[in-house]
């Protein structure tokens, strides 16, 4: 029995978000409304061969919502649906949305900055401290383009020049870690656990 040399289209693999186009794979853009098509006629199954490596150039241009690649080589062959995973993507909400929970770093930062220590919840101390470092580190290289970016942080544009003027002798012989935090009694009321703050 002959056996034929041409390889057999792979099938289409949907995958999260993003997705780079290299010599293994290839990027393709597929509307919604097919894989919703796709899914009735399969009784609410995805099938494997919805899509194959040669009609990825034609598929490519229409409008699409979905990102599927062609896996070429040692791919998923068994049917699985492959997700991207959010390693190292910790960040504590808060329990505010984006922009509240930015403009309170900010002024969390600038508070400490001012008075050298402040008192708060642990949760928001610990978030902070990441500001608050780089803002010192700023300080020490003391570089026009690092006093934009410090403005452009803080709210008090007086209390940068004095950062500026104030950090480099001060944490000269310190790498890093210039918060030091304090756990004190919960706060009357809600029982939040309550912290001190305050530069080293």
């Amino acid at each position: 029995m002959m056996l034929s040399a041409r390889p057999r289209p792979c099938p289409v693999r949907v995958v999260s978000r993003v997705v780079s186009s290299s010599a293994s794979s290839t990027a393709v853009r597929v509307p919604n409304r097919a894989f919703g098509a796709q899914r009735r006629q399969m009784g609410g199954r995805a099938s494997s061969n919805l899509l194959s490596a040669a009609a990825a150039p034609s598929a490519a241009l229409s409008a699409a919502a979905c990102i599927v690649t062609t896996t070429v080589g040692n791919g998923v062959s068994n049917g699985a649906i492959a997700f991207m995973m959010r390693h190292r993507k910790k960040l504590a909400k808060l329990g505010r949305p984006a922009d509240q929970r930015k403009a309170l770093m900010r002024s969390l930062t600038t508070e400490l900055l001012r008075y050298g220590r402040i008192k708060t919840t642990q949760a928001k101390a610990k978030a902070m401290r990441k500001p608050v470092d780089h803002m010192i580190t700023l300080a020490k290289r003391g570089t026009d383009w690092d006093m934009v970016q410090a403005m452009a942080y803080l709210y008090d544009k007086q209390l940068v020049k004095s950062l500026f003027e104030a950090v480099p002798d001060r944490y000269s012989d310190r790498e890093g870690g210039y918060t030091r935090i304090y756990k004190t009694m919960p706060r009357r009321g809600d029982n939040a656990p309550m912290a001190i703050i305050e530069l080293v």
